[in-house]
């Protein structure tokens, strides 16, 4: 008597179905042993991946993805208050700072002439030429400055000594000179040392804040822009193999090497198993209702992808009904009473 298809489905249903189990890992199995390139055709890859790369696909999966992943990434910092220290196992921030430090570095010579500097030149200029005009001010000598301080110069018996030598003088400019020399006092000399001293600790921050208003200015900004465009144009003309050998100079073996380190440090972290279960939930509430075909569909790859998943399974599919372990299953399950 001929099995009928519903006596073979009554056969394989069920919630706990031994057959089905066995059919199921049957098929495992058979496809884990198959090598990679029965289910890998280059071809067929490469189409797919270049139809993919749309504009409009690019755009949408920023939308929809990545702005979004951003975001929720930023939001789980906020909340867990983490540094970068945090995410670093015991003894790795010495180990990352000695790498870094004695990492060679990148030498941008693809970037020699890029930037004219003469702008830069002319708006610097100025800053430089008002620190030293200070510093100058500042220095205990007369005709140059004062007595270190931003007051007027104060006669004192040491530059009433110095003046009464000058005016002494034989008349030449050598012996203006001698004279000059052989009057500075220790005490003038000490006050040098001291204006020098303060000057420099002072004008760093004076410094920076010049450099802050030359740059804020119009004229700092144009610099800065004609300084961006000449390297992004400069970058744009340097084959990608010189930039990628200059960047490989960074320490980045090194960085790489802590990794394993870092993944299992974080591995036991509740933070990133609970960022990691958010995330399940976010997608699921956002596609967990969708079919494969409908994520597919958006992006317009059903139709393309389903033909081409069609031929490459077809093989791997025909070996398995072909296979000795299908027909013995396929024997017992038309044998069974």
């Amino acid at each position: 008597m001929a099995l009928s298809a519903t006596s073979l489905i009554e056969r394989l249903a069920g919630e706990e179905n031994t057959r089905r189990s066995a059919l199921l890992a049957l098929a495992v199995d058979h496809a884990f042993a198959l090598p990679l390139r029965t289910f890998i055709h280059v071809d067929d890859i490469a189409d797919v991946l270049t139809e993919a790369l749309t504009e409009a696909n690019a755009e949408k999966f920023i939308e929809d993805e990545v702005h979004p992943l951003r975001a929720r990434i930023l939001e789980h910092f906020r909340k867990t208050g983490e540094t970068p220290k945090d995410l670093l196992p015991e003894r790795t921030p010495d180990r990352l700072i000695a790498i870094v430090a004695k990492g060679d570095r990148p030498r941008g010579e693809w970037a020699k002439g890029a930037v004219d500097v003469a702008p830069l030149r002319a708006l610097l200029a100025p800053v430089i030429q008002n620190v030293l005009l200070r510093f100058t001010q500042r220095l205990p000598i007369p005709g140059l400055g004062g007595d270190g301080s931003s007051s007027a110069p104060k006669p004192s018996r040491s530059s009433g000594m110095f003046g009464s030598a000058l005016r002494k003088g034989a008349g030449s400019i050598a012996d203006i000179g001698k004279a000059a020399l052989g009057n500075i006092s220790g005490e003038v000399e000490k006050k040098i040392q001291t204006v020098t001293r303060d000057f420099s600790t002072q004008a760093m921050g004076e410094i920076r804040e010049a450099l802050r208003e030359r740059f804020a200015s119009d004229e700092g900004q144009e610099v800065i822009r004609k300084i961006r465009v000449s390297l992004v144009e400069r970058i744009l003309e340097t084959p990608v193999h010189m930039l990628m050998e200059d960047g490989d100079r960074a320490p980045v073996e090194g960085l790489v090497g802590l990794v394993p380190a870092i993944l299992e440090h974080n591995r036991a972290r509740p933070e990133l198993r609970a960022f990691i279960q958010s995330e399940v939930a976010y997608q699921l509430e956002a596609y967990g209702d969708k079919s494969l075909a409908e994520v597919l569909d958006s992006y317009g790859l059903h139709t393309t992808l389903r033909q081409r998943v069609l031929d490459q399974i077809d093989a791997p599919v025909r070996q398995f009904v072909e296979s000795k372990g299908f027909e013995s299953w396929l024997t017992e399950l038309l044998s069974d009473d």
